[in-house]
């Protein structure tokens, strides 16, 4: 029964006419219970991707999705309503590791289920299981407690949060449709919702090392998220960022972890990860129904006064992470020996251009990034930065290391050179 659904849905989309509620349920539900095929489906999503497909549509997936799996509702508790937010990924996008602790000290909670990645670059789950003892398989119980302790939690996807959209993603890359505005804004907030999330930033990136690749259809995209998420009774706010660079210094797990408390402690000064932090916390302020007058000095406050550092170090504790770490991850992380390279700069100029893509590629070939789900990361594997856009450099400066658990080719510090681009003096 449910295949004849989707076959009927596949004829109709390739005739261009609009799916029911019931074809779009169906057609995921029959997926989920083996009666219909990877491959129907795999043809059932390729058209719904190509398609000028409806809100209606977008919501009937949506809603076939939070209906695959159980809903845990997380954040409806007694008490301040906590705050959560989603990003689309980028290289060196340690921005829920630097916004959030100074969101969680400004006294807002904050409650977020992440999720790992394949490809170049990591998901927060996997930034953080790479800190020792650290635990992000977290019941609900666990979650509250913790929240209730620490102000911040950040805990990872179970396997019974939307198994639809998990078991859909899979196929996507069968049809083409891994990149279809659509599915992508489906898929985040199936999530949020059935994490019971109601107030959500999302930080939407484009670029070529992004999850969309222009301007225009990340707009498109946030567009339809905030649509989806009115309709679920969620106040959200889109943050909108280029990826024509790393955010930050470091890429890589642990060094982004490393990297990111530097920064609570005030003593990393990256341009660009400032400015997509304080942009992600003006906005978290906002759908907090906080008043954002003079937010910049409030977050800058925080990160002087030390209390941002302290929320994350307390964070860390509270689920889990060895007090070796948390006392001096920079100690602990020369401490496990990891391979190291200099980088040094092979001509003279301003850094005009870091390529995001060729970083990342680096950053995963010394073992930073899953190719695939069985792969085991190399938590110390990853590319440390000593210069940004707009850095003035001499031949034979040192711009950049390179770190890993295994040894490391004279290739790869050639590659690392030539992504970092100048302008001649």
């Amino acid at each position: 029964m449910r295949d004849r659904i989707a076959v009927t849905a596949i004829e109709k989309m390739f005739d261009q006419r609009r799916l029911s509620d019931d074809e779009v349920r169906g057609s995921v539900a029959g997926f989920m219970d083996g009666t219909v095929s990877d491959l129907r489906i795999a043809t059932w999503l390729g058209a719904f991707a190509a398609r000028d497909v409806d809100f209606d549509e977008v919501k009937s997936l949506t809603d076939a999705y939070i209906a695959s799996g159980r809903q845990l509702k997380l954040g409806r508790r007694a008490g301040p309503v906590p705050v959560d937010k989603h990003s689309s990924g980028g290289v060196g996008d340690k921005v829920s590791l630097t916004a959030l602790p100074i969101i969680a000290a400004m006294g807002i909670p904050v409650l977020k289920l992440s999720g790992g990645a394949l490809g170049l670059a990591g998901g927060t789950a996997d930034k953080l299981g790479s800190i020792p003892g650290f635990r992000v398989q977290l019941g609900r119980s666990e979650l509250e407690s913790i929240l209730a302790r620490s102000n911040l939690v950040i805990g990872s996807q179970t396997a019974d949060l939307c198994p639809g959209d998990s078991a859909t993603y899979r196929v996507r890359d069968l049809c083409g449709a891994v990149k279809s505005v659509a599915l992508i804004a489906a898929s985040i907030v199936s999530k949020k919702v059935a994490a019971g999330s109601t107030r959500v930033v999302y930080h939407i990136k484009w670029g070529e090392a992004g999850l969309v690749s222009d301007e225009a259809s990340a707009r498109g995209l946030g567009e339809l998220i905030d649509a989806l998420s009115c309709a679920y009774g969620i106040k959200s706010k889109i943050v909108y960022s280029a990826i024509d660079s790393p955010a930050g210094y470091c890429v890589g797990n642990l060094l982004e972890v490393i990297e990111a408390r530097r920064f609570l402690g005030g003593r990393s000064a990256h341009r660009t990860l400032r400015e997509e932090v304080y942009a992600v916390c003006r906005a978290l302020l906002e759908v907090a129904s906080f008043d954002p007058a003079d937010a910049d000095r409030k977050i800058t406050t925080v990160i002087e006064n030390g209390d941002a550092v302290a929320a994350f170090d307390r964070w860390l504790s509270e689920q889990g992470a060895d007090k070796e770490f948390v006392d001096d991850p920079e100690l602990y992380f020369s401490s496990l020996q990891p391979e190291r390279r200099p980088v040094h700069a092979n001509k003279s100029g301003t850094v005009a251009r870091i390529d995001p893509l060729g970083i990342a590629e680096i950053a995963a070939t010394l073992g930073s990034a899953k190719e695939t789900i069985d792969d085991c990361i190399d938590a110390v594997a990853g590319i440390e930065l000593e210069v940004e856009v707009g850095t003035e450099v001499s031949a034979g400066d040192v711009i950049a290391t390179l770190w890993s658990g295994k040894p490391i080719s004279k290739h790869m510090e050639l590659l690392s050179c030539n992504s970092v681009l100048f302008d001649a003096d």
